[in-house]
């Protein structure tokens, strides 16, 4: 099983959005064919889809062999090996915004890998690391001009707003779920435990029982003897009839 290895190979498949939109614009990297990707130091492993989805945080080499860190979504399919879904930085909302806006500006062939790639150091610097300023600096470097081109890219604006919600409200249900069903082991837990402390008090009431008879049982021995007779304990009898 791959979940949780220390290292996993990876496919960062070509025509798909990690290829196309995520490595480009926040790492500076695009394939010309389907890669094998080596992901080292992996940690932070949380299923989004039990056997088929999971999130991973783990570092590689990116361009010019720098040593990159990054939040990966990985697929298991048939193939030897997962694919990279998407790869992100660090605030999960914000990159989910992002991922969508991307997508959505290059399926209506508003931007192409190679134009991510001339973003990727204003993404690095912070000028277009939201959402907002992302969509604002295709404004003003001249993608659109004219106001129908300006209410198309209004339009993918709202579609990549309504993807990135979706989305994110997945991802919030998701990790509900998992807290809710950490929280029913936590309850169990509990009650085992309270189960095994009642348990235990009886075992000492038992016990107390037990002790109190014993002393009984020395004294009426001690009774016994200053008045000459001798007691003697033996195993019980079971009067029949």
């Amino acid at each position: 099983m791959i979940f949780g290895n220390d290292k996993l190979l990876v496919d960062v498949v070509k025509h798909e959005h990690a290829n196309m939109d995520s490595f480009p614009f926040r790492f500076g990297l695009h394939f010309n064919r389907t890669t094998q990707l080596e992901l080292f130091n992996c940690h932070g492993y949380e299923w989004q889809d039990f056997d088929v989805k999971f999130k991973v945080e783990a570092n590689f080499f990116g361009k010019n062999r720098q040593l990159e860190k990054g939040k990966f979504i990985i697929m298991i399919t048939d193939y030897p090996n997962p694919k990279v879904v998407t790869v992100i930085r660090e605030d999960i909302e914000t990159e989910i915004h992002l991922s969508s806006l991307l997508s959505s500006m290059r399926k209506a062939n508003k931007i192409t890998p190679e134009g991510l790639l001339k973003l990727h150091p204003l993404y690095l610097s912070g000028e277009v690391n939201t959402f907002d300023k992302l969509a604002e600096k295709f404004y003003k470097v001249g993608f659109e001009t004219t106001e129908k081109e300006n209410t198309e890219i209004e339009e993918i604006r709202l579609d990549a707003k309504n993807q990135a919600k979706f989305q994110y409200e997945k991802i919030i249900n998701e990790l509900n779920k998992e807290s809710e069903r950490i929280r029913d082991i936590a309850n169990q837990a509990i009650k085992g435990m309270d189960d095994a402390a009642d348990a235990l008090d009886i075992k000492e009431q038992e016990n107390e029982g037990l002790k109190a008879e014993i002393i009984e049982l020395n004294n009426e021995i001690k009774g016994a003897k200053t008045q000459g007779n001798e007691v003697v304990v033996g195993a019980p009898l079971v009067l029949k009839s």
